[in-house]
């Protein structure tokens, strides 16, 4: 008997730690020879904008990316924002009058970033 809950015990430390299937994936592809700057990583989805004069609230579903640390927003190549948390969903900006923005997303995790998302056109 002491046998089988020494095993259950060994078995349930070792669940426990074991990466989920999203990790080991992540941790393959970053010890292999591929670039290691972008596809590894989901950026986020659906974003959108909301617009009010000219503040914008940008509002997206987070990375599905356990290890991500947050978000980086640009307008073109120009970055914007740094957006720490991968779990943040939205994020209010000022834009400038008449000025076209085409902003696009990235998840960020260490130096490694995703492909960003759809571009999204806003203007004030």
């Amino acid at each position: 008997m002491r046998e089988r809950v020494v095993a259950a015990v060994l078995l349930a430390v070792t669940l426990w730690f074991a990466p989920t299937v999203a990790e080991a994936s992540f941790n393959q592809q970053a010890a292999s020879a591929q670039s290691a700057s972008s596809g590894m990583l989901h950026p986020p989805t659906n974003l959108s904008a909301a617009r009010a004069s000219c503040s914008v609230t940008l509002s997206w579903t987070p990375t599905v990316d356990a290890k991500a640390t947050g978000y980086i927003l640009f307008n073109g190549s120009t970055q914007l924002l740094t957006i720490a948390g991968k779990t943040v969903s939205s994020q209010k900006i000022s834009i400038t009058k008449n000025v076209h923005y085409s902003l696009t997303m990235v998840t960020t995790y260490r130096n490694w970033t995703s492909n960003p998302t759809q571009v999204l056109a806003v203007s004030c």
